[in-house]
């Protein structure tokens, strides 16, 4: 989370493999930057949070909750935050599947 932008990961990333895994469907087509119109438009019901040592997942979380613009999406409106930590996401590993289940949960309550 930016300002007014988002960072949108790819339909190719490791997040829509972890996501359609635990029963949903990314959103996502492309990575990088994008405007909050299109999280707006995309309207998630859930949202995966990356956590970073210099990037705190529960800043964004924070960010998202306070922002304006934002009341209305389906995840911020119901606090449907996933926190995912970094080696989960970015290297596969035992606590990918326990992201994947954590999901999985958050996704059929």
């Amino acid at each position: 989370m930016y300002e007014n932008e988002f960072l949108g990961r790819a339909s190719t990333d490791l997040t829509t493999d972890i996501i359609r895994l635990a029963g949903g469907i990314s959103l996502d087509e492309k990575g990088g930057k994008q405007s909050l119109e299109v999280l707006i438009e995309k309207n998630p019901d859930v949202i995966l949070a990356i956590n970073l040592i210099k990037r705190p997942a529960a800043d964004a979380i924070k960010a998202m909750k306070e922002h304006p613009s934002l009341q209305k999406v389906n995840a911020v409106k119901n606090n449907k935050f996933l926190i995912i930590e970094h080696t989960a996401f970015y290297c596969g590993c035992l606590r990918t599947i326990e992201s994947i289940e954590e999901l999985a949960e958050l996704l059929h309550k």
